[in-house]
């Protein structure tokens, strides 16, 4: 994803803008099915997908069993 987004892409992201924009988000996701179910995105969709994925944590129900 780091050389889609840096060197391939339209619209270039420095190291830092990377590590800001992707990374930082990217650390914060904790939940393994996340990764799996978007592990084949594309490069470009990657932005998006780790910036709304903390959004949809809140809405998130880890088990069904009250207890």
């Amino acid at each position: 994803a780091l050389q889609a987004l840096t060197v391939d892409a339209d619209e270039t992201l420095s190291a830092e803008d990377f590590e800001e924009r992707i990374l930082v988000p990217a650390r914060a996701i904790t939940r393994a099915r996340w990764w799996i179910d978007n592990g084949d995105a594309d490069a470009e969709d990657v932005e998006e997908l780790v910036s709304t994925a903390l959004e949809d944590a809140d809405d998130h129900v880890e088990t069904e069993n009250p207890f």
